[in-house]
């Protein structure tokens, strides 16, 4: 069998060719952008990716394995499996007895060694409370603790929804000025022409045409304005929903206002926080008392020694001994305890206050947005009449400016007064796409 040669210029224009098509790839892969044509799409990817939800959730678990070292702190054995010594006795202790004990002369006394030199001991103790004032409360706290941090993840997600509410209609808010600068500013370029030839005819003069003309560069101004403006907020949403920052985004959505009028729900999640704050605190007040409270704990005791004169750690007789019984105790208050107390007592009182703040906030809230969707929805009626209006207007100025029966200075007020109503009329078509949305998330988070 023979080899067979690699021909190194193959080789080469292979190696070319593989490179090539690796870059290409790669570059392929880096130019796709995330294309989001709806707010909902971006509540979806943003509830997936926030980082603060994910945090939130591992709180919530840990808030649930903290509940079951609860359940096992209502009854807290303590204790030990087993404690083992051993001691050599190097130099036994001394006592005098009588010495007529011994056989000896009355009067008189002798001393005699006592104890065992080697001794071993093996015992294993327990203790489980039996009434356990501040282990119920704690376990109480846990389950209300579990509820809190539901709670806080529902605000979490409600916030964060609202921030990409307001980011996203934003966007698209300047979108479509954007396009309509763009679109008036071909229609300036008109004025502009028409302005120039009547200037070349020696019927303006050149200062009317410099007018024209700052009136175009202030309008390309803005629409370089309104793209960085865009930028700064597509950047904002992906703060919002931990998107890479070289990760593209295309925000993409059609203008259309809803025409039914929404019910806006009562949300009390606010008010179902504060009360869980409030039982919160009072708990922790139940255990600032609980820590004044006697406590009755089971006990027992098991007990293996040995004795012996040589050293022999493990062998000979085992003498056991065992007991069972009831420890009651009764602390003694100290200042500590005190200052617990008037602490857990001042924070209960607060969150009481603030549940009745947001019982109140809950009510407002809701008329608030019924309001907010009220003058929202009269707004963008009227700004889409005067626009109706101010385009009608202009056209007909225009026709008056083309024959020479107007000024400039007329046709440029009819024409900034028709761009102006134009940006009105997108303004309240989005905020009202706001107010919708924003009243979506009240009547589906609470």
């Amino acid at each position: 069998m023979t080899n067979k040669k690699i021909d190194p210029i193959k080789l080469f224009w292979f190696l070319c060719l593989y490179h090539t098509l690796i870059l290409n790839a790669q570059e392929t892969f880096s130019s796709e952008k995330l294309i989001f044509n709806s707010v909902q799409s971006l509540y979806d990817y943003g509830l997936d990716q926030s980082i603060n939800i994910e945090n939130n959730s591992i709180i919530l678990d840990q808030t649930k394995k903290a509940k079951l070292a609860a359940v096992l702190g209502t009854i807290d054995v303590t204790g030990n499996l087993l404690s083992a010594q051993y001691t050599n006795n190097t130099k036994l202790g001394v006592n005098v007895f009588p010495a007529e004990i011994f056989g000896g002369q009355p009067g008189t006394f002798k001393e005699v060694e006592m104890g065992v030199q080697h001794t071993t001991n093996l015992t294993n103790h327990m203790d489980i409370k039996l009434i356990n004032p501040s282990g119920w409360s704690n376990l109480k706290l846990a389950k209300i603790a579990i509820d809190l941090s539901e709670s806080n993840n529902s605000l979490s997600k409600q916030e964060l929804k609202k921030n990409i509410a307001n980011s996203y209609y934003n966007i698209v808010n300047l979108a479509e000025q954007i396009s309509s600068t763009e679109k008036n500013l071909s229609v300036l370029d008109t004025i502009l022409t028409i302005t120039q030839d009547k200037v070349d005819k020696g019927i303006y003069r050149q200062q009317e045409l410099n007018t024209v003309t700052i009136n175009q560069l202030n309008m390309k101004e803005s629409l370089e304005q309104l793209k960085y403006l865009k930028e700064q907020y597509h950047l904002s949403l992906k703060i919002l929903c931990d998107i890479p920052e070289d990760q593209g985004i295309i925000i993409d959505s059609e203008r259309s206002p809803k025409i039914t009028k929404p019910t806006v729900q009562l949300n009390n999640l606010n008010l179902k926080n504060a009360m869980l704050n409030a039982e919160y605190s009072k708990v922790q007040n139940n255990i600032a008392i609980g820590s004044f409270s006697p406590t009755l704990s089971l006990q027992l005791s098991n007990s293996n020694n040995l004795y012996n004169t040589e050293f022999q750690p493990l062998s000979g007789d085992w003498i056991n001994s065992n007991y069972i019984g009831l420890r009651l105790n009764i602390p003694i208050p100290n200042s500590k305890l005190f200052t617990q107390k008037i602490q857990a007592k001042q924070e209960q009182d607060i969150a009481k206050n603030l549940s009745k703040k947001a019982e109140n906030q809950a009510m407002l809230d809701q008329q608030q947005l019924q309001t907010d969707y009220e003058k929202a929805r009269s707004q963008w009626n009227t700004n889409r009449e005067i626009h109706k209006l101010s385009q009608d207007s202009y056209q007909k100025d225009l026709n008056l400016y083309k024959e020479g029966l107007i000024s400039p200075e007329s046709i440029l007020n009819s024409y900034n007064t028709m761009v102006s109503n134009e940006y009105a009329m997108i303004n309240a078509e989005v905020n009202l796409q706001l107010i919708y949305a924003k009243i979506d998330i009240n009547n589906n988070i609470r």
